[in-house]
């Protein structure tokens, strides 16, 4: 039967079955949704480990491989798939495995081949956070230190190299740093205590004693007959030559806190932190390290060294550097690894995302976004795109402001005009004019941007606090103050904003959108819809709260509402404002994600220290990925189930798995009836 012969027969049940054919009547459906992670890019570089040519580095939620056989030119290999959360903390290898600590769990990567390392095993009970690992023998060893009831030493049992098996555990408050020397485990046990722990019979662990230390223990390293420990001011010896019994016997001033150790030949590389660098350390004198080589470096993370090198990540300027170390009283930086970073703004246009900093990312296809280009542009937190400009705020020495860029090239934005204000915090841009809210400077600012080279001021408005969000909608402006209200202006005038009407919140506001007659406002416990048909009086609808998440950013599509509270992403049904109803939510890999966006069947995440996070939006019924089920789904519907490829090929983005109404995982004539009663 011809498709549209379907698509009349499908539009006749629903007459039949359904009655008269008002949108409205469909928009209180609840149809199956659900989210999915299928795309990232970017994130902060945390650990890294070296082997053959190869720099192992954890980026965000991914393990990252490059080739760095040149050293100066370092090549990206593969990159495992998406950990369950960010950020990786530590990875030790064998054989052909990558075991991976996060605060996700304890992961095992298949990295046989470099150029498609794969997840074989993920080790992550609810709540496990896993710090340092080692591997002695054929046990993995591994400190958890959240939650703090089942924190300290945990014991795998490595048979299987594909699957550790927990077999055994020592509890420790606040452990942290490890090391294991034979049958003797050395962690961190507490603020100002190193516990050692005998581990002959690693089912086991015994307590054998402990030691205290001047400053909080952070990085153990053992060479030879002596435990260095890293602690937040200095580097402490310990003489362990007697097993067990571990007697100071000096230690270096190191000028800040020793984050990780890597020893190579008599020297330890030594990561310090804030503004420090790596620290070269010689051992001729074991009882008293000496700096005798520094490199420096903002915020160093973690070290490791291997061939004639060291690899230092670095997560504030969000690179990997690479040391030549062949003269260690010389540290030359050689090469740079920064094709990522954090994701704090985000804006799409067209295939493209762009992320502040400015990074231009390429999302034709959602499922594997690439890194197309960086500019120095927009480093504030809010970026917009209005036509063919984007408009974002810039911080520079001495001062701020709002700067736009020609996005003429999609792929290649060039600025063209800038205007100095004082704390940005945020913008939108509608018919020539940008909305911003001038935090602390306790004002709402409207320039005039149909000039895009020259931004002027054309009106502005005092606010009673500080300007932290904005929403434009018809011709009124929606400026939350933060932690105190929402005010609505009406800029019909823009160069005389005026204030009419004001909504005290009682919960702390931080966020707002608007669509149609309701603005939806996040605060501190929950979300509130107002109605504000009559902006002069809002009044509030609904108050729906998230448990102990929560929300800082809302945004809206069709029947859905989007909130983003802490680490959790919610998706809520929305089509009636005074009975919202959450549908779906997941949970992304950053600690802090910013803010999302919707289109297309997709949610996109500024994710903080995770990137760009990307989660599919799987919505039963809704056949055109509008937010929507309606008669507008029919004939996608009955192209989905008859053409499969004219689908596709006339909705790349959405999802054909979306026509799959009964559940059962196939997209069939069995799905008619249920989608002629979720329209009716």
């Amino acid at each position: 039967m011809a498709a549209h012969r379907w698509q009349g027969f499908v539009l006749t049940l629903v007459l039949v079955l359904g009655g008269p054919p008002a949108a409205h009547r469909f928009a209180a459906a609840q149809p199956g949704v659900s989210l999915e992670m299928v795309g990232q890019w970017g994130g902060v570089p945390y650990a890294v480990t070296y082997r053959d040519n190869i720099a192992y580095v954890g980026i965000g939620p991914r393990l990252v491989l490059l080739d760095v056989s040149n050293p100066a030119q370092p090549v990206f290999l593969g990159q495992s798939p998406i950990l369950p959360a960010c950020c990786v903390g530590d990875i030790v290898l064998q054989g052909d495995y990558a075991y991976v600590a996060s605060t996700g769990g304890l992961h095992v990567i298949d990295a046989s081949d470099p150029t498609q390392p794969g997840l074989v095993c993920t080790f992550s009970p609810p709540g496990e956070e896993f710090g340092t690992i080692k591997i002695a023998g054929s046990y993995l060893y591994a400190t958890k230190h959240y939650p703090s009831g089942s924190s300290g030493l945990h014991v795998f049992d490595l048979t299987d190299p594909t699957c550790p098996q927990w077999v055994g555990s020592y509890p420790a408050p606040q452990c942290g740093g490890l090391e294991i020397v034979g049958s003797t485990a050395y962690l961190r046990f507490g603020n100002f205590t190193m516990a050692v722990l005998d581990v002959s019979d690693p089912v086991s662990p015994q307590l054998v004693c402990t030691r205290s230390t001047s400053q909080q223990p952070g990085s153990f390293v053992a060479v030879g007959d002596y435990l260095y420990v890293g602690e937040s001011w200095n580097m402490e010896v310990f003489d362990i030559s007697v097993p067990g019994d571990p007697q100071w016997v000096g230690f270096c001033d190191v000028g800040g806190s020793v984050e990780s150790i890597a020893p190579a030949d008599r020297y330890l590389y030594v990561a310090v932190m804030p503004w420090v660098g790596m620290l070269v350390l010689d051992l001729v004198n074991p009882m008293a390290p000496t700096v005798v080589g520094f490199y420096p470096d903002d915020i160093s993370e973690y070290v490791a060294v291997g061939s004639g090198f060291a690899y230092l990540t670095d997560p504030f300027t969000v690179q990997l550097n690479i040391i030549d170390i062949s003269d260690p009283t010389n540290p030359q930086g050689v090469g740079l690894y920064d094709e990522t970073s954090p994701v704090y703004a985000l804006e799409l246009s067209g295939n493209y995302a762009y992320v502040s900093g400015l990074d231009v990312i390429d999302i034709s296809d959602p499922q594997a976004p690439w890194h197309v280009a960086r500019y120095d542009g927009p480093s504030g937190g809010a970026l917009d795109v209005d036509g063919s400009y984007l408009y974002g705020f810039y911080h520079a020495a001495g001062a701020e402001g709002l700067v736009v860029l020609d996005l003429s090239d999609p792929a290649a934005p060039q600025p063209l005009g800038q205007l100095e204000l004082p704390d940005t915090r945020d913008l939108v841009v509608s018919a020539d004019y940008a909305y911003i809210a001038a935090g602390s400077a306790a004002r709402m600012v409207v320039a005039d941007v149909s000039d895009p080279t020259e931004p002027v001021i054309a009106g502005e408005a005092p606010t009673w606090y500080w300007a932290s969000a904005i929403d434009v909608a018809g011709h009124y402006a929606y400026v939350v103050e933060f932690d105190s209200a929402l005010l609505i202006y009406d800029v019909e005038n823009p160069a005389a904003p005026t204030l009419v009407g004001q909504w005290p919140s009682p919960e702390h506001p931080r966020e707002v959108a608007v669509a149609g007659d309701y603005a939806y406002v996040c605060t501190d416990p929950g979300l509130y819809i107002l109605d504000v048909s009559t902006p002069s009086a809002p009044s509030v609808v609904s108050h729906l709260t998230f448990g102990y998440h929560h929300p800082e950013y809302v945004t809206l599509q069709g029947n859905y509402a989007c909130v983003v509270a802490e680490t959790i992403l919610y998706m809520l049904d929305v089509s009636q404002p005074a009975a919202p109803q959450v549908v779906a939510s997941s949970v992304t890999p950053g600690h802090h994600p910013m803010e999302a966006h919707l289109r297309a069947g997709y949610a996109y995440i500024a994710d903080d220290d995770a990137g760009l996070t990307i989660l599919a939006l799987y919505t039963a019924g809704d056949l055109t990925c509008d937010g929507r089920i309606d008669f507008a789904d029919i004939n996608p519907f009955v192209l989905a189930l008859t053409s499969p490829a004219e689908y596709e090929a006339a909705f790349p983005e959405c999802h054909r798995s979306n026509a799959d109404i009964n559940g059962d995982g196939i997209v069939d004539f069995a799905d008619i009836n249920p989608f002629v009663a979720l329209l009716s």
